[in-house]
């Protein structure tokens, strides 16, 4: 089985007319690979980013709660990219009250290693 990420846009919601148009380009790095499956977070813009590929495909986006996104913080942040920072650099503490790297590595690995022993042979897009 291959596995092929996608990076998701930065934009929080795909609705805007530059989202849609970026989720679009990104079904031009599958050129000449056909997804077997597509999993993505329940999250919209996750499912927002990759509808584009199941369209072109007809394959219907199975929604994987493991992949969500982790929670950096309960509320907002006076500064995220120094809070984004400390997490990196210390990958099982989270003291703003989210989920730290080591958790979330918890969470989304076992989900991987389930999706590469039941498409063992497939193109699978996560």
């Amino acid at each position: 089985m291959r596995i092929r990420p996608i990076l998701q846009t930065k934009k929080r919601v795909l609705s805007s007319e530059q989202g849609r148009y970026d989720a679009e380009q990104r079904t031009l790095s599958f050129e000449g690979i056909k997804p077997d499956q597509i999993y993505a977070s329940p999250y919209r813009r996750a499912i927002e980013t990759v509808q584009p590929l199941a369209e072109q495909y007809g394959l219907v986006i199975q929604e994987a709660a493991a992949f969500q996104e982790r929670l950096l913080a309960p509320e907002e942040l006076p500064d995220c990219q120094q809070a984004v920072g400390y997490v990196w650099e210390h990958p099982d503490e989270n003291p703003y009250g989210g989920e730290s790297n080591v958790t979330a590595q918890r969470r989304i690995v076992p989900e991987i290693k389930r999706l590469l022993e039941k498409h063992k042979d497939q193109t699978v897009v996560i």
